[in-house]
């Protein structure tokens, strides 16, 4: 089984941002539980239901957003993480470097509502590069994983 750990940005209801959670690549589905909690809820993402996968460090998110324009692109793109780091970003040039790595995880809910999962390595245990290339490998045909290295 592989399995990584990142901290939760934003998608799982209620779960707060800076969590450290440990994802599972099983058979048919990943699932989500936090690392620090024995006897942790778990949440299960089926397969079929993800869409698109995609890494992006902080910089490249800052770039995108130093305009007001871009701020709200990036807003929109990133859900709360672009609307949070566009609007630190401010205009013109920044200056900041940052190698923070953030994974998005896209899907259609149980609702049929797009939804995303965002989570930023950097934690112990995270192998966002191969832990990509194996849910690649799980997913159907017509899931968009972006290919990535670091």
């Amino acid at each position: 089984m592989v399995k990584s750990n990142f901290s939760h940005i934003h998608g799982i209801p209620g779960w707060g941002s800076g969590l450290v959670v440990t994802v599972d690549l099983l058979e048919d589905k990943l699932t989500f539980r936090k690392t620090a909690v024995k006897d942790s809820p778990v949440v299960s993402l089926s397969y079929d239901q993800i869409t698109e996968t995609g890494c992006y460090t902080e910089k490249e998110i800052i770039e995108k957003s130093k305009s007001v324009v871009g701020r709200a692109v990036v807003g929109s793109l990133f859900g709360p993480l672009g609307a949070i780091i566009g609007g630190l970003s401010g205009t013109g040039t920044n200056k900041r470097v940052k190698t923070d790595l953030f994974y998005t995880i896209s899907y259609v809910s149980s609702s049929g509502e797009p939804a995303m999962i965002t989570l930023r390595c950097g934690v112990f245990g995270c192998h966002m590069s191969y832990f990509n290339s194996e849910l690649k490998k799980k997913l159907p045909e017509k899931q968009d994983v972006k290919n990535f290295s670091l």
